[in-house]
């Protein structure tokens, strides 16, 4: 028997075709599913790692929107000037509600005779005036137009006729025309220059009656701006337009100071904004945590202020509304936000990985 014989014969030639290559016996075909189903440990390791992207996402995600230094600085004199709001006009409303039953004792919403030459305000005169929401220079003219309710020149001339109960016409041709107001009424004329001249007076004599009346002159003209536009407080508004039809008065002017402070603040801290080195998005969630912050710091103090004193007077109610709609409305633009910045983040981590899939494959002659 040669070579080819024994081969031929053997237990390896008994299993081969010749036509078709080698027959492995007893060999089951290969189970791809399995191969390409992850296992239990494959799945766990791949959960971790996921947990473990969307953990660094949302740590990066709170040191990016970190408040700075600059940033507390800010939130500080936001608070500090919404705190000052409401002590301001609680003090106001306490003094309106003390003294409006003394005005009506003595009969001084009544009076009618001829004022003398300058007839200085009071400090519980602004006050009840507050209360009746009503400035000396809305006393009614025909054809004309007061100049305190115009937004830049009416913070210093609205001032001055609220502390010295004059109406100044904004007319500059003929020389800003002004006149005695009292209860409303127009009672004589009066010169400009000594509208100016008796306020300088009173803020040297009297400096409580012009602060008064620079606050209260603030106050009208947040509520002019929403007036321009018939509009109610933007802040009440976006909270509900039912509210905002029943938060009239004193809520109202208290939710309208409130909002025209943050709009500053918000304002103030975009100065700031450098495009260079700060994301647009994380400088907004930073704004938006400062408005936040310093409103509810400031509305927990006033609570706290109405509830150890017992007067209800000093409760904000128009800065508590516009704080809790500023927690709800900023919490759910911020999340937004996160939840755009650790999804993003999370399909950048899956591209690159699949990206080094895709380089290693193309080495061993593979595309996908």
């Amino acid at each position: 028997m040669n070579d080819f014989e024994k081969l031929k014969n053997s237990r390896r030639a008994r299993s081969f075709n010749w036509t078709k290559g080698f027959e492995f016996v007893n060999i089951p075909p290969p189970d791809y599913q399995s191969m390409l189903t992850a296992n239990e440990t494959e799945i766990s390791a791949a959960t971790d790692k996921y947990i473990q992207l969307y953990n660094r996402a949302v740590e990066d995600f709170k040191h990016k929107t970190a408040l700075t230094t600059l940033d507390m600085g800010i939130l500080i004199l936001a608070a500090a000037l919404q705190t000052t709001r409401w002590l301001i006009v609680g003090t106001i409303k306490t003094i309106a509600e003390k003294t409006s039953t003394v005005y009506k004792k003595i009969g001084h919403h009544n009076i009618t005779h001829n004022p003398p030459e300058f007839t200085p305000a009071t400090v519980e005169q602004i006050a009840d005036d507050f209360k009746k929401n009503i400035v000396p220079y809305d006393a009614p003219i025909e054809n004309a137009t007061a100049l305190g309710h115009n937004p830049i020149a009416g913070l210093i001339v609205g001032t001055a006729n609220i502390a010295t109960n004059t109406l100044t016409v904004d007319d500059f041709f003929y020389g800003l025309p002004s006149y005695h107001v009292v209860n409303q009424q127009i009672t004589g004329r009066a010169d400009f220059s000594n509208v100016m001249k008796w306020t300088g007076e009173l803020l040297l004599d009297e400096p409580k009656v012009v602060g008064a009346a620079f606050m209260r002159q603030m106050f009208q003209c947040g509520e002019d701006i929403f007036k321009k536009f018939n509009l109610p407080p933007l802040a009440v508004q976006n909270i509900s337009p039912e509210m905002a039809e029943y938060l009239t008065g004193e809520e109202l002017k208290e939710a309208s100071f409130a909002a025209v402070i943050n709009k500053i603040v918000e304002m103030f801290h975009r100065i700031f904004f450098n495009p260079k080195c700060d994301d647009a998005k994380f400088y907004e969630v930073r704004t938006r945590k400062i408005l936040t912050y310093s409103n509810t710091l400031s509305s927990i103090l006033n609570i706290s202020c109405a509830g150890l004193t017992g007067n209800v007077m000093k409760l904000d109610t128009g800065g508590i509304l516009v704080t809790l709609w500023r927690i709800l409305n900023d919490s759910a633009r911020i999340h937004q936000i996160q939840l755009e910045f650790i999804n993003k983040t999370l399909n950048d981590e899956f591209r690159k990985e699949e990206d080094e899939i895709n380089q290693k494959l193309t080495k061993w002659g593979f595309s996908i």
